[in-house]
């Protein structure tokens, strides 16, 4: 798998820059009320002994992937075409959610539908609360519609938060810290997939940030209000319209 694949999964997003072209792929609780990173406790797993890990978008399951290979068993259960930002789980989902054995939140406003259901505050982990003090406000962000998921709005918490490569990295380390915590017994295997996997996030942190200074200010165009934590890291003077990735602009 491609090191750096979970960029292509987001949402379509074309950033015109003049005269550069780069295209590239790309989804409220009150902070307390969002569990904290704090793991949950090692227990006995049942079926063939790997913990469920539950994870609500594709990064943070790319991650777990990178991080718990074999010894666990990850469920991404958003279905293809659908915004998993936005996605809504039927019935027979909720209940697996509730009997994982551990869900890899991302905080800021993402996956709203957990905060409308009851789920076991032990198993779950808010993957950004480490930079919750970094979190972006969103104002006045237009309605529309793209996909499976209906109409949606970006108002509120921005939660793209993986596309700044440094909480990106954060959210890892969150990762392999309740993933050891629920298999102590391998937590220095986690640990060295992680360090593999946070040397390629520094790698890709310093090429974006070298792209943002060629840019030099020039005018950059993404197709949708989802960029707030890419343009403060990368300094991008970008502005955000809504291209829908099914109608031509």
């Amino acid at each position: 798998m491609n090191p750096f694949s979970f960029f292509p999964r987001l949402p379509f997003v074309a950033l015109v820059a003049t005269p550069a072209i780069l295209v590239s792929g790309c989804g409220k609780r009150s902070p307390d009320a969002v569990p904290d990173a704090s793991p949950p406790r090692s227990q006995a797993f049942a079926g063939n002994g790997r913990p469920r890990v539950f994870a609500v978008n594709y990064p943070l399951a790319w991650f777990a992937e990178r991080i718990g290979g074999d010894a666990i068993d990850l469920v991404y259960p958003v279905e293809p075409g659908v915004d998993p930002a936005f996605w809504e789980p039927a019935d027979a989902q909720i209940a697996d959610f509730q009997s994982a054995d551990l869900i890899l939140r991302n905080g800021a406003s993402y996956a709203k539908w957990a905060e409308k259901v009851t789920l076991p505050e032990s198993t779950q982990v808010d993957t950004s609360r480490a930079f919750a003090d970094a979190l972006i406000e969103v104002k006045d962000a237009a309605t529309h519609s793209h996909g499976k998921g209906g109409e949606h709005s970006h108002s509120g918490t921005a939660f793209t938060t993986w596309l700044d490569i440094r909480q990106a990295r954060s959210q890892a380390q969150a990762v392999r810290d309740a993933l050891a915590a629920l298999l102590p017994g391998r937590a220095a295997e986690f640990g060295e997939r992680f360090e593999g996997l946070a040397g390629q996030l520094d790698l890709l942190d310093a090429d974006l940030e070298a792209v943002g200074k060629s840019l030099a200010g020039r005018p950059v165009v993404a197709s949708h209000p989802i960029y707030q934590y890419f343009v403060r890291r990368y300094g991008l003077n970008l502005q955000s319209v809504l291209w829908e990735p099914e109608v031509v602009p």
